[in-house]
This record gives C-alpha cells, structure tokens and sequence, in this order.
C-alpha cells in the first residue's frame, strides 16, 4: 500500500484551495485501488471542497483545534504532527501549509504559497502593522527545515530567486498553479474590444484583503467620473460583510452609481463577469501568483496591471497588457479613460518572457512529486 500524505489544514478558501484540489485530483493518476491519499485538514475545507471528489482513497484527517492560534499552528505542525505520525510509514509527504514539519517519509515536499516574506520596501505603509510582523515571522518559518526537503515549491520566478538567496535553498521549483496556454501573443485592436456606444465594464475579483489595494481604483473611479460620467461600470466582487476592511471599502464606494459590489462568486458566476468584462484592473500590492490575470488572459480581456514583479510575470508575454504605479490612482484612471476614448495603444516592443519555469502544469509538478519513478 502506498500511502500519500498532503498537509492543508490551514487552507479554506481562496488561492490556495485551488492548489490543494489540483493537486489531490493529479494524484489520483498515481495510487492504486489499495492506495491511500490522507488529506490533513480543516472540516471547512473538507466539506466545501473535498466531498467533491467522493473517492474511497482520500481519506480526511480533520483537525479544527490547529486553527485557533498560531500558536496553535506550531504546536501542531512541529511537535504534535512529527509524534503523531512517527510509527506511520509515509511514502509521499506533500506540505501545502508553508511549513517543513520534521516528518519522516520517503519523499518529502513543500509548497510556499506565503507572499508575506516578500513584501518590497518601498509599500511597506500600505500594509497593516500585523501582516508586517506575521511576513517578518515567516522569514523564520521558511527557513526551519526546507534544506531538508526534497523540494521547495514555489509559483514565480522572482520568488525562487528571493528564495534561494535570501534562505541558501538548492531545492526550490517553480510550478506554474495554472493548467493552460501561458506565453502566447494575444493582440486584439483595443477599438475591437469595445463598441462606441456601450458602457465599459471593468471588473476586479479579489477577496477584500488591505494589500489587495481597492482604494486606488475607488480614487481613480471618482477622477473618470468627473469626466465621463455614466460611461463604465467597475465590479468588486465584495459585499462589505467579509471583514472590517471590505466594509470600509463598501462605505466608500457605495454612493458611486459607476461602482457595483456583487460579493464572492462561483467559478461559473465569475466566468459570465469575464464575458461581459472589457478590461480586468488588478492593482494588488503582493501575490504570489495573481490567479485573475491568467483569467483573464484566457478571455481576451484588456489588463491594467500594479507594475509589480508578481503581475508583470503573469502577464507574460501577453501584449494587451498595460502597468501602473499600485499606488497612483491618476495613472490608473488615465488608462481607462484613454481605454474608453479610444486611444489606448498598445506598444510595439514588448519584451519577452525569459523566466525560468520547471513546471507548466499541476500534472507535471505531482508527476515530479509523485510520480512511479519517485514511489
């Protein structure tokens, strides 16, 4: 019996939620009928997301208590986990949680999906004092026992680099948490994209975090307006119930008839929004991939992107692809003004993409990590 352990007890939702499916759904191709996958979770994640996959092979292993602290967290992860599991023959320990536990397997891996410890200098004031000391605590966390692992998974490019020379890593991959067509020119005429008389839809979907940054767009919202009033209209898919931060955004933007708040959404949902959608505006201070910009590409919408290391590799090679200051409201409402009028072009001399990627898809990185030859 091969018995594979994936460690997410500390996913719900979001990003990295996503992570943790692919990943188990790629690992089915692997195990046989006798096989086991163990899912080390939270009864959130396990009844919204895994009871999708309704197999006799994955079998959740529920713990709550872990969420309460991150004291808690660290209990769990380098005490109680390492006694727990120390009889149990693991052949594959997959850890989605950030941290390298002192597990004993076979093959051991572990997935940084964490962009607090990669925070630039120059935004550190557009970030709550407690995300600033939680990036600056992980720092510690990155390092305990990555050495030893047999890979450090990380998402981009510029994130390996800082990686491996900031924590003296030899292990670090890059896996791209996307599974479709990546560098490929796509240019519409940005006067295709549009008709003359329709209103423009702009669309954001970020779930209300202070580093996602709605307020430049909420600014740069009252600069068009005063221009060209009733010609665009922006989603936030925020409701304002989420948390104190997006119910300050909600009372901000709530009396901008051009600013519409339709909270979370389905896949199914959010895919009708990128159809109706011209242009994505995705000013986030810090991602560690900025899964709506691969979106969006695949539906051809126009970007307007922070000119930040994370989107301008997302990005890619793709050229209807436009970068503003995160922070400058007026470069921002520029481009979708100049959008609207008609007079956005896109440049001629793009530049390539040359990042390094080890891996395109989930199916190459689990193959790496699980495949017959690593069983």
């Amino acid at each position: 019996m091969k018995n594979i352990y994936i460690s997410a007890v500390n996913v719900k939702g979001g990003g990295p939620s996503t992570v943790v499916k692919k990943i188990v759904l790629n690992a089915l191709k692997y195990v046989g009928h006798d096989d086991q996958i163990l899912i080390i979770t939270n009864s959130i994640f396990n009844e919204v997301v895994l009871q999708e996959f309704r197999d006799v092979r994955i079998k959740p292993c529920i713990y709550d208590w872990v969420l309460r602290s991150l004291l808690h967290r660290l209990f769990f992860e380098y005490i109680y986990l390492p006694f727990s599991l120390r009889k149990k023959e693991i052949d594959i320990w997959i850890s989605l949680n950030d941290v390298s536990s002192f597990i004993s397997a076979k093959k051991r891996f572990v997935y940084f999906h964490n962009p607090s410890p990669f925070i630039e200098f120059r935004y550190f004031f557009c970030f709550p004092l407690l995300f600033l000391i939680f990036g600056f605590f992980y720092n510690f966390i990155y390092l305990i026992n990555s050495k030893n692992y047999d890979g450090v998974i990380v998402q981009q490019s510029w994130i390996a680099r800082l990686v491996k020379k900031r924590y003296n890593l030899k292990n670090v991959k890059v896996a791209r948490p996307v599974d479709s067509i990546f560098d490929v020119d796509f240019k519409m005429p940005i006067d295709e994209c549009r008709s003359a008389n329709e209103t423009v839809k702009f669309v954001y979907p970020a779930f209300p975090r202070a580093f996602k940054n709605h307020k430049v767009i909420i600014d740069a919202i009252k600069i068009v307006r005063a221009r060209l009033p009733g010609k665009f209209e922006v989603v936030f898919t925020l409701s304002g119930s989420e948390n104190s931060y997006s119910k300050n955004i909600y009372l901000e933007g709530a009396n901008i008839p051009e600013l519409k708040f339709v909270g979370m959404l389905s896949a199914e949902e959010m895919n009708d929004i990128y159809r109706k959608s011209q242009v994505l505006i995705f000013p986030s201070y810090l991602e560690t991939w900025g899964l709506p910009i691969s979106e969006a590409k695949d539906n051809g919408l126009v970007v307007f992107l922070a000119n930040l290391p994370y989107a301008r590799e997302v990005a890619g090679d793709y050229l209807n692809k436009f970068f503003f200051e995160p922070n400058s409201s007026k470069e921002l409402s520029n481009l979708m003004i100049s959008f609207m009028e008609s007079t956005l072009t896109i440049p001629e001399d793009v530049d390539r993409n040359l990042d390094v990627v080890d891996f395109n898809t989930f199916s190459e990185l689990v193959s790496f990590m699980i495949g017959e030859s690593n069983a």
